[in-house]
């Protein structure tokens, strides 16, 4: 019954949330007095808040011991038909993102109504998740229910990005393929070329669909996929194996839990090979296999960015905390202390060695390998702007309430010595990620969800499992009376995870792949025509086409790929601005494919007016100075370029 009620109890509140969000669009376009459906739903969302109302206070009355057997029955009845239930509980699954993707879209916007639906879809799930299995709780078999839906809504959002489509799907996606395609440079271009100047270690994952030749852009796109949600997923698998979870519904629901959890950044999935190899290997009486696992996964974290530097150290300084027993006294605080300082220093001598080896290995110049550290910081951005209306103070802060409150609680009611050093561990390193991240999230370039706030994510996340779940080394559970409100915790702490997710839209797919051929065939057609004559061609953007054979016969020109463009001049790189100037002024190239141009400014009311701005001063305008729009081509598609002709 104490299930019952408190079901009943979030029924009650996000219907009541739906129906304020129905009442509020309905006013604001005046469409209850003219729209039928809009009245019906109105009504229907009235008199099921009614009806649960009623519900519930008839369970604190002396009808409540029926209410109990009409539930109980009803539950046998489904037992006796558990094969239907089986064939049945794929429905209300599947039916959130067929309804977010079809003919309801639109009508579903509002995150209120999404969570609606997915709450009461759940419902139905758990109640035939239920009549299949007994072992399951009422309250497991609910958040493995709204789990489920939520993780194949999460693999829906996925489902645009795998197409045969030939130009890129976003603004640098199959840029992607072409950094990840220089580590087979030789093979596939027939010249050596430098590597990316960034992010090393993410093109050394997608490069692996190229140890086969000629595999074709779909496979590239299906591989990046599937490393979004296979690195995630073994990362909450390991977490919740390491946090031994006897009980295998709990175990799940921790994955689960973990998995979306890390999407609320997101966390870039070649970050997660940092967290892997600790959350697997690592163990604080095992010295030196740890120490040998740190300095694996820092190499790998200073391939990555450079502010995941620390994050193995600090993630190997948290689990050792958590998992060993402080010592008491002075002697006992450095016996205990010195392997986390140990494990410290190896990892970011090892980080930052792999971080400079890699930049004068790759065949860059350093200012293009150390961009970030000349950008500007924008912080407006970490409040609600054009960018993010959300803003990523308010975001992470949203993101992280849930296991604040745990914190909280453990603090005030657990019981066992208090060990002052791993709340300073805890909070210090917090403290470097947080602030950290908030320095990143304001970068010209940044500031566009809660990415740049991975690492104090992964830890946060690490930090609350292991509270939530009570896997402190030394503290007993906590006192009776903290137990109180602790389900309403533990409901906003997988609600808010799902929230993040269910709250994106599944991106229109209207690709018009006949005019994609059509244009591929004339720009192909143009481009042999220049090489023919022994013109040079500068590729801005989609050197894929080189990369999966839609352009035949080009030999690649390295320089001014779009991303280092944009770099550069978000950057302040004068040298490599320069030096692109004097080559359109000086006609190097005989034909140039570009992303489409514009001369138009923006303000703080666009969403990356900096980056745009930066990019037509020092990219769109010099190119159009010295080179015009060829005539045949659609300027609605990739652009092509030639010089326009000397005066008379």
């Amino acid at each position: 019954m104490i299930s019952f009620r408190r079901t009943l109890y979030l029924s009650i509140g996000i219907t009541a949330w739906a129906l304020y969000q129905i009442i509020c669009e309905g006013i604001e376009l005046g469409v209850f007095a003219s729209s039928r459906m809009w009245q019906v739903t109105l009504s229907g969302l009235v008199l099921l808040i009614i009806f649960e109302s009623l519900l519930q206070v008839s369970t604190w009355s002396r009808f409540r011991t029926r209410i109990a057997d009409l539930f109980e029955n009803f539950n046998q009845i489904l037992k006796r038909f558990r094969i239907l239930a089986i064939i049945c509980l794929p429905i209300p699954i599947i039916a959130f993102p067929v309804m977010l993707t079809g003919f309801y879209a639109e009508r579903l916007e509002a995150l209120a109504l999404r969570v609606f639906l997915l709450w009461f879809l759940a419902l139905a799930s758990t109640t035939l998740l239920r009549s299949i299995s007994s072992r399951v709780s009422w309250v497991q078999a609910l958040a493995i229910s709204s789990l489920l839906i939520a993780l194949t809504y999460r693999i829906t959002l996925f489902l645009p990005d795998i197409s045969t489509f030939p130009f890129s799907l976003g603004y640098s996606e199959a840029n992607r393929y072409y950094y990840a395609s220089l580590w087979f440079a030789k093979r596939i271009f027939g010249q050596e070329l430098p590597l990316s100047p960034w992010h090393p270690s993410r093109y050394i994952l997608q490069a692996i669909p190229f140890l086969i030749s000629n595999t074709p852009i779909w496979v590239h796109r299906l591989w990046q996929v599937g490393l979004w949600l296979l690195l995630p997923a073994i990362t909450a698998w390991l977490f919740s194996r390491r946090l031994k979870i006897k009980d295998r519904a709990s175990f799940w629901i921790i994955c689960g839990w973990f998995f979306f959890f890390l999407f609320q950044g997101p966390v870039y999935y070649h970050l997660l090979l940092s967290v892997i190899p600790l959350l697997w290997l690592f163990d604080g009486k095992r010295f030196r296999r740890s120490l040998i696992v740190v300095i694996l996964a820092s190499i790998w974290a200073g391939l990555s960015r450079i502010n995941w530097i620390p994050v193995p150290a600090f993630l190997a300084a948290i689990l050792y905390v958590f998992e060993e027993l402080p010592e008491k006294g002075w002697d006992g605080l450095w016996r205990y202390a010195w392997k986390p300082a140990v494990w410290g220093i190896a990892g970011g001598v090892a980080a930052l060695g792999a971080y400079y080896f890699y930049a004068f290995a790759s065949g860059n110049d350093l200012s293009m390998v150390q961009s970030s550290f000349t950008s500007d910081l924008l912080w407006y951005r970490l409040l609600p702007s054009a960018t993010y209306p959300l803003g990523v103070v308010r975001g992470v802060l949203l993101a992280s309430a849930p296991i604040f409150m745990l914190i909280i609680l453990h603090l005030i009611f657990r019981q066992g010595p208090r060990h002052a050093i791993r709340w300073l561990g805890y909070f210090g390193i917090f403290i470097v990620l947080f602030g950290g991240g908030l320095v990143v999230s304001s970068k010209i370039g940044g500031g566009g969800n809660l990415h740049n706030m991975d690492a104090y994510i992964v830890l946060l996340a690490v930090v609350g499992g292991y509270i939530g779940f009570e896997r402190i080394a030394g503290v007993s559970s906590v006192r009776r009376r903290g137990l109180q409100g602790m389900w309403i915790i533990f409901t906003i702490l997988l609600a808010v995870p799902i929230a993040f997710t269910i709250g994106q839209d599944v991106r229109k797919v209207d690709y018009d792949f006949q005019k994609a051929e059509e244009n591929l065939a004339l720009i192909s057609e143009i481009v042999d025509g220049v090489v023919q004559n022994g013109g040079e061609v500068l590729i801005i953007n989609d050197r894929h086409l080189i990369v999966f054979n839609y352009l035949a016969n080009v030999s690649l020109s390295p320089d001014y790929e779009k991303v280092a463009l944009v770099e550069a001049a978000i950057s302040g790189n004068d040298r490599y601005l320069e030096r692109f100037r004097q080559d359109l002024a000086d006609h190097k190239y005989q034909l140039i494919l570009s992303p489409g141009l514009s001369r138009h400014l923006q303000t703080k009311e666009d969403a990356y007016g900096e980056e745009n701005n930066a990019w037509v001063e020092f990219v769109s305008l010099p190119i159009l100075e010295h080179y015009r729009l060829v005539n045949s081509i659609d300027p609605t598609g990739p652009w092509v370029l030639e010089p326009i002709p000397a005066g008379p």
